[in-house]
């Protein structure tokens, strides 16, 4: 999903990814920094539905979310701090002004992981709801359907040996080793090698 590989000569990365927002999108709804799906399932194309299919679905459940978070901060506009929902809100602006404060001061794409927004997840739980709530009848029914799906694909996906095999020993070791030559002191080598039940 990061890389762009033999598609485009010269070009490295995947346009979509260079961007903080687009980054954590990926990251909430496919594996786009090579942590669970091991690279060599993407050289063989395996990315070319995956990705798509679980980025495509997210895309609902995501923008009812966002749905949400809109009406409620319109409530607390009207209504003031006295609404309900004014401390989710006020939780969900602290967690975002964090997150953009993060990745201002770190500018990396591993900076702009989803799972540093993982605390948001029980207001975006209530945003959710309060998109699905707005619809008519029956496109409620298909929001939640797709949905559904959206969850269904990224459990049977992300169930590791289900679709894609777990990365060998090797292969773990020798992509955190990069990690760990760049930060001498984090004593990543010893993690992964107690991790792997090779060291202590």
């Amino acid at each position: 999903m990061l890389l762009r590989v033999g598609e485009v000569p010269g070009q490295r990365y995947n346009e979509a990814m260079i961007n903080v927002w687009g980054a954590a999108y990926v990251s909430f709804w496919y594996d786009a920094f090579v942590h669970r799906i091991p690279y060599r399932f993407r050289r063989r194309g395996h990315e070319v539905w995956a990705g798509p299919l679980l980025t495509g679905l997210g895309l609902v459940p995501t923008a009812l979310m966002l749905l949400g978070l809109a009406l409620c901060t319109r409530d607390i506009l009207r209504g003031g701090l006295r609404t309900p929902e004014a401390p989710l809100v006020l939780m969900t602006a602290a967690g975002l002004v964090t997150f953009v404060a993060f990745t201002a001061r770190a500018p990396s794409l591993v900076a702009a992981k989803g799972s540093y927004l993982l605390p948001l997840l029980v207001p975006a739980g209530l945003f959710f709801a309060r998109g699905v709530e707005t619809l008519p009848g029956r496109l409620r029914q298909l929001a939640l359907a797709l949905s559904a799906s959206a969850a269904l694909a990224s459990a049977i996906v992300f169930t590791s040996g289900l679709v894609f095999s777990p990365a060998s020993g090797a292969a773990v070791r020798n992509g955190w080793s990069t990690v760990a030559r760049q930060l001498p002191d984090s004593h990543i080598d010893e993690a992964v090698a107690i991790f792997l039940g090779t060291g202590k």
